[in-house]
Parts: C-alpha cells; sequence; structure tokens
C-alpha cells in the first residue's frame, strides 16, 4: 500500500493542536491553581510548641505566659495576614517590601522567627518574657493593648471614613455583631428616625415581596406581614428624597425585624458552623412573637433599605441607612456574622462596609463599585 504523506500530515495536524491545547489548558489551570491556593489559604500560625520550644524559661508552666503567647498568636496572624494581602494588591509594608509574594510570606515567618530567637528565647526571666511578649504584641497590633477591633483598609472619602472608624473602634468587641445598631448621638452620623405608618406598608411589602421572589401569593405574604406590623416585629422608617428626573419626592424606606443571621457564629470548622447555624435556625423558627422581641433585643435587627418608588431599579440592599452631611449611606455589617471564622472566609476581611448611595440618577443604584469605607476585622 502507498503511503499517502498528504493524509498523514492531515491526521497529524489536528493531533497536535488537541494535544498542544491540552498541555496548555493543563498549565494555565495547574497555574490558577498555585494562585489560588498560594493567595486565599496563607497559614500564620505561630502558637507556643511547648516540646520544641527554644526559651530559658519552661512558658507553658506560666498560665500568664501561656495566655500571653495565644495573644501573640492572633496579634502575629491578624497583622501577617493584613500585610500579606496588602501586598497582593501592590501595597508593600515595612516587612513585605519585595514583588514576589511568596518572598513576603517567607519574610513575614522570619521576621516572626528572628524575634522568638532574638527576644523571646534570650529571656531568663517571667518578668522579662512577659515584657518582651506584650512589647511584641503591641508592635504587630499597630498599637498599644488592647487590639483594636477594626483596621481602615478602604478609604474613598477619608472625612466619612474615619468618623465611622472611630465609631466602631470604640465600640465594645461584645457589641459588635451582623445586625449592631450604634449610638450615633453626637457624631456626624444621622440614622433614619421616622417612623412610617400603615399607609406605606403595603408599597414596601409590595416592592420587598417582587424582589425576594417569594413563592406564596402576595395576598397571603401581605396578611402575614400586616400581623407582624401590628405585633411590634416589622418596624418600617423612611425618609424623603427629591428624584432627579422627576418632579416628584420619593421615599427612601428602611425595615427593622428580628432575624436568626444577626447571631454571630462560633468559633470552629465548617461543619461544625454549619450545624450550629441549622440547630439556630430550626430554635428561631420555632419561637413566638414575645420570643422573637427578647431575640432582636439581644442580638439586634435586621435592616433592609429599599426605594420603592424607583421600581425595578430601586434595590433591596441589606443594611442601616445613614446620612453623612448631605449624603446617604448604607452601613452593611453583614460580614460580622462570620466575625470568628477560623479560616477568614474572605481575604480582604472587610466585614464592615460603608456604600454610598447614589439618588442623583434619577434611579436608586447601590453596588459594590460604590464601596466608600471598608473596614478590616482583627479577629
Amino acid at each position: 500500500m502507498k503511503f499517502n504523506w498528504k493524509v498523514a500530515v492531515g491526521l497529524a495536524l489536528p493531533v497536535n493542536a488537541m494535544l498542544a491545547a491540552w498541555f496548555y489548558l493543563h498549565i494555565s489551570n495547574q497555574k490558577t491553581a498555585d494562585v489560588i491556593t498560594e493567595f486565599y489559604w496563607p497559614d500564620f500560625n505561630f502558637e507556643l510548641n511547648c516540646s520544641g520550644s527554644g526559651a530559658k524559661v519552661d512558658i507553658c508552666s506560666d498560665k500568664a505566659l501561656i495566655a500571653l503567647d495565644k495573644e501573640l498568636a492572633v496579634a502575629y496572624a491578624n497583622d501577617s495576614l493584613w500585610q500579606y494581602t496588602q501586598a497582593s494588591f501592590g501595597n508593600y509594608g515595612d516587612v513585605c517590601k519585595k514583588s514576589n509574594i511568596r518572598t513576603c510570606l517567607r519574610d513575614l515567618e522570619k521576621h516572626q522567627q528572628r524575634w522568638m530567637t532574638r527576644k523571646r528565647d534570650r529571656c531568663n526571666t517571667v518578668d522579662c518574657l512577659t515584657k518582651a511578649y506584650r512589647a511584641r504584641i503591641s508592635e504587630l497590633n499597630g498599637q498599644s493593648e488592647p487590639l483594636a477591633s477594626f483596621r481602615l483598609a478602604v478609604s474613598n472619602e477619608p472625612a466619612v471614613c474615619e468618623a465611622l472608624f472611630d465609631i466602631l473602634n470604640r465600640t465594645p468587641r461584645e457589641q459588635l455583631g451582623a445586625c449592631a445598631h450604634y449610638d450615633f448621638t453626637s457624631t456626624p452620623f444621622s440614622p433614619v428616625t421616622t417612623r412610617l405608618t400603615a399607609e406605606h406598608w403595603q408599597d414596601f411589602e409590595r416592592f420587598y415581596h417582587k424582589k425576594t421572589s417569594k413563592q406564596e401569593p402576595y395576598t397571603e405574604h401581605w396578611i402575614a406581614m400586616e400581623q407582624r406590623y401590628q405585633a411590634g416585629l416589622r418596624h418600617l422608617y423612611g425618609v424623603q428624597y427629591q428624584e432627579a428626573s422627576k418632579d416628584n419626592v420619593a421615599w427612601l424606606q428602611q425595615v427593622r425585624f428580628p432575624n436568626q443571621r444577626c447571631e454571630t457564629q462560633p468559633f470552629g470548622t465548617y461543619e461544625e458552623r454549619h450545624l450550629v447555624r441549622a440547630e439556630r435556625d430550626n430554635q428561631f423558627n420555632a419561637l413566638d412573637a414575645a420570643g422573637e422581641l427578647q431575640h432582636a433585643e439581644k442580638y439586634g435587627w435586621m435592616s433592609v433599605i429599599a426605594a420603592p418608588a424607583a421600581g425595578y431599579n430601586g434595590v433591596l440592599h441589606k443594611g442601616q441607612l445613614l446620612r453623612f452631611n448631605d449624603e446617604w449611606y448604607v452601613l452593611n455589617q453583614e460580614g460580622l456574622e462570620l466575625m470568628y471564622s477560623p479560616k477568614r472566609y474572605v481575604v480582604q476581611k472587610h466585614l464592615v462596609k460603608l456604600l454610598k448611595l447614589n439618588l442623583d440618577e434619577g434611579s436608586y443604584s447601590i453596588s459594590g463599585r460604590k464601596l466608600t469605607c471598608g473596614y478590616w476585622y482583627n479577629h
């Protein structure tokens, strides 16, 4: 049989092309996997290893020193993740000075290891160790103890971001939560306090029902919601604003209601936290009106904002409505539900955000592009 080189070439070309495409995709996917693994899951863990410690004093036999070591581990993890994340976006600090992110990881670990060998392990007394630990904790925290709850990570409007930053960091940690409402008395912020009456309820609920894709007919939804208003389980607040492209005045509205998502999740693995959430959902759904009110008093009220007059463009958004000078903002704390996540569910850790409302385009709009302030939570 005569060899047909044209047929052979014709068969080889598509095979080679397929092999080349497979190789390219394999390499690309591997690089992507490496980047994702490297970027999202850095492990900053420098808790004391009692069996391998080079300290001259037995730290593990002193409860106060053990407590300081755990506090240092938290401070180190917070500061390292912060510097690592900033370096990932090109904002290099005192430790992460290189452009290579792997170098940043090594430098952070070397910096902490150097402190352990040159400071901690040279101490001969408990007093020396105590001072060394406290000095290092203060250095990592960027301030004297105690550890501030937040760092200002995104500041597109310094005046408003700094003002809210002060309020957040003067709030005790035990009062932080996904639905916490702060005392804005004598601050530049003004929350909405005008309580709307029954004539506004249906307008909001019709819009809320449409936006949340409720399965039950609106008539059934309204009957249930009206009962909740009457029982004090649903509060509607509002403020009027002038629509830019229309002559009429519309309402910017905020509804508040008890919700199980106001509870922060406990520390633990994803599976453990998932089980806790399911259990809490069942417990909350079994509450009567008095029980829901007690829950709201303890954990706060969920807030949702909308502008029904803007029609389909009236985006429904979680958060508290605040006024700063002549501008309107939404304080979104939804991320604080996961404030104790061991995996830091997002590297950015912007668990509190302030988003600016744009009411000058003739329709109510709010999105991530409108992010004004982002606050990094120090676990």
